[in-house]
């Protein structure tokens, strides 16, 4: 492959802009990856923390559920109008995707939330 890529980037007319492009993909992908290496276990114990963080609420909450049920018909009886609207799903499949796409990204988002700052200073 990386003969095939070096063939590619030779042949192009801004050539070493792509290499410098190639080696800062090349390095910010090594940085990600070990970044992620090195905190999978934090990882692990954070959604082990979440899922258990989960059974608590459902345990205390359990026998107050028949009651916010009766709230909620009585009080908002459109919510299932609110509900059966569309929701944001990410199409990563699993968290270590996502991380990875939001170091990937984290340049061009950045960029978006400074133009955003902007307008709003306006």
């Amino acid at each position: 492959k990386e003969v095939t890529v070096e063939k590619i980037i030779a042949a192009a007319v801004n050539s070493t802009a792509l290499r410098s492009a190639k080696q800062k993909a090349i390095s910010n992908e090594r940085d990600i990856m070990l970044s992620i290496v090195q905190d999978i276990d934090e990882m692990s114990a954070f959604l082990k923390n979440i899922v258990l963080i989960e059974n608590l609420f459902n345990q205390v909450y359990q026998p107050h559920k028949q009651s916010q049920e009766a709230a909620r018909t009585r009080y908002a009886p459109n919510i299932q109008a609110f509900e059966n609207k569309g929701k944001c799903y990410s199409e990563a499949s699993s968290f270590v995707e996502l991380i990875f796409g939001g170091y990937t990204h984290i340049g061009s988002f950045q960029a978006w939330l400074d133009t955003v700052s902007k307008q709003c200073q306006k």
